[in-house]
């Protein structure tokens, strides 16, 4: 029986389009290949450094009055990982007149590869082109599967308190309007901290989860929510058997997919911040976003969903479409309304 997310699935007109017209560098045969192999996370690292290398000189943050720098920091282990801290330019006196609101972004890639580079592109495009006032850091959490879960919750939570103590006096960040985000992987980890931001007493204004991974499918509570998309997605940018391998490189123990910091749909909901959530409708993580958003509504906390029918995991990589231009609109609107927030 079709699971009642179906018709999300249905191909976007706009991106039928696009796989049809021969300058772009997908095709319909691409987007019809199965997944049959293995993950060559090698592979897949070299490509996606390529890729991200030529976008970021091509968009280079300055178009948008931004600086962009490094910050190492230690974390709980003794390791070294690496901030890219965002902030607007110009004269800095006059940037830190006044204090600035912080975006902390925990970046895509499936928890094995991406860098700061990922939001740039899912992300900060849009966000840095329309807010000439944000204060933007991101944290590159050490990768799977040389650095399995809980690492990267606990690089992310680590850099997370990081901010905490040392933006206001050496960023003149405001602690009091901090936000969270991330896309696919790094959504999910956006999850997880504002769920121990609770827990643990850090104020947390307001999330933004793009395509967010929510939920080991082994654990996802199909008595409760709809489950479908992993089956339906057999084919296309991101499918659900390579999700499920990702799960498998990522967790040390399937068994540890029920800990909610690695499945943060099942975790405690009530009273987290307010959540924006963007879910594509054909992408194998489709239901947990929507489960999670129900999830959040059950208790009692504000979430807003936009759901993008027929378009894969990675659809706000081609802005030509038009339903890339829609998130983008989405995005600001949900930026704008976070800010707004006493």
């Amino acid at each position: 029986m079709p699971s009642k997310h179906a018709h999300y699935y249905e191909t976007a007109p706009d991106w039928k389009a696009l796989l049809a017209d021969p300058s772009e560098p997908i095709s319909i045969e691409d987007e019809e290949q199965p997944f049959t192999g293995q993950i060559d996370v090698k592979a897949q690292r070299a490509a996606l450094e390529a890729a991200e290398t030529v976008w970021s000189a091509e968009h280079p943050l300055g178009k948008h009055g931004y600086n962009a720098w490094n910050q190492e920091i230690l974390v709980r282990d003794g390791a070294t990982i690496n901030l890219r801290i965002y902030q607007p330019s110009g004269d800095r006196d006059a940037v830190l007149n006044k204090s600035l609101p912080i975006l902390f972004l925990t970046h895509a890639g499936g928890f094995i590869q991406g860098s700061h580079v990922a939001e740039e592109i899912f992300l900060l495009r849009t966000l840095l082109a329309n807010f000439p006032r944000l204060l933007v850091i991101s944290v590159n959490y050490r990768l799977a599967p040389e650095n399995k879960f809980p690492i990267p919750p606990h690089d992310s939570w680590d850099a997370l308190i990081w901010v905490v103590q040392q933006a206001p006096q050496r960023l003149n960040g405001d602690v009091q309007r901090l936000f969270l985000g991330g896309s696919s992987a790094g959504g999910g980890l956006a999850a997880v901290l504002a769920s121990m931001a609770r827990d643990r007493g850090v104020a947390i204004k307001g999330c933004l989860l793009n395509v967010p991974v929510l939920c080991d499918p082994q654990w996802f509570p199909k008595d409760k929510y709809e489950f479908g998309s992993y089956d339906e997605c057999e084919r296309g940018l991101l499918t659900g058997e390579e999700m499920s391998q990702i799960w498998d490189l990522y967790l040390p123990d399937r068994a540890l997919g029920a800990d909610w910091k690695a499945s943060p749909l099942l975790s405690e909901m009530k009273n987290l911040p307010p959540f924006y959530i963007f879910v594509a409708g054909a992408d194998p993580v489709r239901d947990e976003g929507i489960a999670f958003s129900e999830a959040l509504n059950n208790a009692g906390v504000t979430c807003k969903i936009h759901i993008y029918q027929g378009v894969p995991h990675t659809f706000s990589e081609f802005p030509q479409l038009e339903t890339t231009k829609r998130f983008d609109g989405d995005l600001v609107r949900s930026m704008e309304e976070l800010l707004r927030i006493d």
